[in-house]
């Protein structure tokens, strides 16, 4: 394990790379990056049936919205729910894969631990890291709304007071956005730290992680911008790539944003592609693929919050013995 030395400063080019020094080397990354991969497609195997067909409900009824009567529109609401039911079924098996293959990057790198062929687990350890997420998700959340009450409690104020006080709560309201957009990001910027933390000194860190990171927000957080785009363009690259070959411009069409007039045009185009074989399997391989490219961000994510964590700790460890 490549220790940080406390005489240098926070390195930002080690920070960012740091996977690649974990004690297990290519041959752990690759196989916790392919069956990551592989559990993601028995998820998707599980539900990926049903959010397909919930979303392509969902997209019939926003391209039919205008001329939906009052029952149709409790149908649409109904194809909506079940949309977003699906989604969360397959995002929360999506976080239990995340929160396992980062887990196993941080053992790896803190002790040398590595399960052989299926090095990914779920224990005591990677229950502590979700229950961080957790947590600093409702936190995010709870700040979050807070944010939009004081918001929309701002809008009711000025409307009440005339035309002058509307032209101040917009002011008000526009520096209220970028306050707790500035709130929200600090915040999860200094406890990013927190899983990894816990992990190397095996107990739970949640807003301890505040102090620990004190002074070193900036650097951590350039860390987190370089990586965050540098990894957005290569899977957002390796996506419409991979959708153009497999289904042409009816998949680009679909991830677009836009609602086509003709939805079931574009789904009858998709389900005629996919009933070759051939595409069948181009399609499996390039979603292990995009799958991995997408852990391999994550990967250099956790492994900023992993080089920050150790570094803060070599931080505690030198200042205890100056001390």
């Amino acid at each position: 394990m490549n220790n940080i030395d406390y005489s240098q400063r926070f390195d930002t080019r080690k920070s960012i790379l740091r996977p690649w020094d974990a004690p297990g080397g290519k041959s752990f990354l690759l196989r916790i990056l392919l069956w990551g991969a592989a559990l993601y497609l028995l998820v998707f195997f599980f539900f990926g049936r049903g959010f397909l067909e919930a979303y392509m409900d969902m997209v019939r009824g926003l391209a039919e919205l205008e001329s939906l009567d009052e029952s149709e529109v409790g149908a649409e609401s109904l194809a909506l729910f079940k949309f977003y039911a699906s989604l969360f079924l397959v995002s929360i098996g999506g976080w239990f894969i995340a929160v396992s293959v980062e887990t196993a990057l941080h053992k790896n790198i803190f002790r040398g631990e590595d399960r052989g062929l299926f090095p990914l687990w779920f224990g005591r350890d990677e229950g502590r890291v979700m229950l961080t997420q957790f947590v600093l998700f409702l936190s995010i959340m709870g700040i979050y709304f807070a944010m939009i009450i004081g918001l929309v409690l701002l809008g009711f104020i000025g409307a009440a007071l005339g035309s002058a006080g509307t032209v101040l709560s917009i002011l008000l309201i526009i520096v209220g956005v970028f306050v707790g957009l500035a709130v929200i990001i600090k915040l999860m910027i200094r406890l990013a730290p927190a899983a990894a933390y816990g992990v190397k000194h095996d107990k739970l860190v949640i807003f301890e992680m505040w102090g620990k990171s004190k002074g070193n927000g900036w650097n951590i957080f350039g860390s987190y911008v370089i990586t965050f785009l540098c990894g957005y363009l290569f899977v957002t690259v390796l996506m419409y790539l991979g959708l153009f070959i497999s289904f042409g411009s009816a998949g680009i069409e679909l991830i677009s944003g836009t609602i086509p007039e003709n939805p079931d045009e574009v789904f009858d185009s998709i389900a005629e592609i996919f009933s070759k074989t051939s595409v069948k399997i181009s399609l499996g391989i390039f979603m292990i693929i995009y799958m991995a490219g997408n852990l391999l961000w994550y990967l250099h994510m956790w492994g900023v919050g992993n080089y920050a964590a150790e570094y803060i700790s070599e931080r505690e460890v030198s200042a205890g013995e100056a001390g």
